[in-house]
């Protein structure tokens, strides 16, 4: 049920998305698919953010149940000056974490997809400076369980990523599905992993996920 994607777009910029649907198995891969393909067609059209969002959201309700909905974040990356404009969709806010400390939560948007016709969506803005590091993610990065019922948690996450400032983006990743498997014991996972990384180094921004 968890997707990723990077989509450049015809002015330079990056579109970068995260989601993840309700519920698991074939009826969550085909809505995945769905949403996919509807995001796909959008963005050649230079709609604005909220307009994608609200698009997607009436596509989605005409496509699955009312059991079913869609978490995502989308946004826009300028690589040349790290502006960032996006819309969070009711999924996990996506952490910026400055070189300087600190931690910004992008969580400006609405409420899920596929859920309320008349949901209403608003898109945010922030910049990735260099030195700065861009984290989005899925709940089963932070919600993996120890033996003790403890959830690995966002400080945990954040921890994992300040713990290495001078690392690319790729080791960073590596870092913390090796951080999770040894705080849960075990090598694989019971939900979807889905991590996306951006370390902006010097003028331009670049990643793994």
């Amino acid at each position: 049920g968890d997707y990723f994607d990077y989509l450049p777009q015809p002015d330079g910029r990056l579109g970068i998305a995260v989601a993840d649907v309700s519920g698991k198995g074939v009826p969550a891969a085909l809505i995945m698919a769905t949403f996919r393909a509807a995001l796909r067609a959008q963005r050649v059209r230079g709609m604005p953010l909220d307009g994608i969002a609200e698009r997607l959201n009436r596509i989605l309700l005409d496509s699955m149940d009312a059991s079913r909905f869609v978490t995502a974040f989308y946004g826009l990356l300028d690589p040349a000056t790290g502006e960032l404009g996006f819309a969070n969709c009711g999924h996990n806010p996506p952490l910026l974490l400055r070189a300087a400390g600190g931690c910004d939560l992008l969580a400006s948007g609405g409420p899920a997809m596929g859920m309320w016709r008349a949901a209403t969506f608003v898109s945010g803005a922030a910049t990735v400076w260099p030195g700065d590091t861009l984290v989005l993610y899925t709940d089963g990065v932070v919600e993996i369980m120890n033996a003790a019922g403890e959830m690995f948690g966002v400080d945990r996450l954040e921890a994992v990523i300040r713990g290495r400032p001078r690392a690319l983006s790729r080791a960073l990743v590596e870092a913390v599905v090796d951080a999770t498997r040894a705080f849960a014991g075990r090598e694989g996972y019971e939900d979807d992993f889905t991590l996306v990384i951006i370390r902006r180094e010097g003028g331009a921004a670049g990643g793994a996920g």
